[in-house]
C-alpha cells in the first residue's frame, strides 16, 4: 500500500512537471547574442567597448564621428536606456533578425526593436529603437 501512495505521488509530480519542463526552451542564437550585447551595454565605458557587437557598417558610421563627439554621444545614450529590457518576440528576416523588446525608460513603459544583421555567420547589431 506504501508503495502505490508513493507511485501515485511520483507519477501526478512527474505529470504536472514535465509539461512544464517541456515549455522552458533554450534562447535563440539572436536572442543570447542581444543578451551578451546587454551585458556588455551595462558595463560599457565608450563605443569602442561594444564595437565587436555591431555591424561593419555601423562600425564604419561610428569611425566617421570625430571622438569628442562620440563621447557626447555615448554619454546620453547612457542616461536615455531603458532599464529591464527584456525580448519579447522575433522575427527572422532575410539578413537576420528583428527582436521585439520592452522595458522601462524614466518609470514608464517602453517598446523597442533591435534589428541585428548576420555578418560571417554570427550576429550583429544594427540599430535599436525604443519609444515610450
Amino acid at each position: 500500500m506504501r508503495r502505490l501512495v508513493v507511485l501515485v505521488v511520483v507519477a501526478a509530480f512527474v505529470a504536472v512537471a514535465l509539461p512544464a519542463l517541456a515549455q522552458t526552451k533554450a534562447a535563440s542564437p539572436a536572442v543570447e547574442f542581444y543578451n551578451s550585447y546587454r551585458a556588455a551595454w551595462a558595463t560599457a565605458k565608450s563605443f569602442q567597448d561594444i564595437l565587436p557587437f555591431h555591424s561593419k557598417a555601423s562600425q564604419a558610421q561610428l569611425a566617421k564621428i570625430p571622438a569628442d563627439q562620440q563621447k557626447m554621444m555615448f554619454q546620453m545614450a547612457k542616461e536615455m536606456d531603458p532599464k529591464d529590457v527584456k525580448v519579447t518576440g522575433e522575427k527572422a528576416t532575410p539578413t537576420g533578425a528583428i527582436l521585439e523588446l520592452s522595458g522601462t525608460a524614466d518609470g514608464k513603459p517602453a517598446k523597442g526593436t533591435a534589428e541585428l544583421v548576420k555578418e560571417g555567420g554570427a550576429f550583429k547589431m544594427v540599430k535599436e529603437d525604443w519609444q515610450q
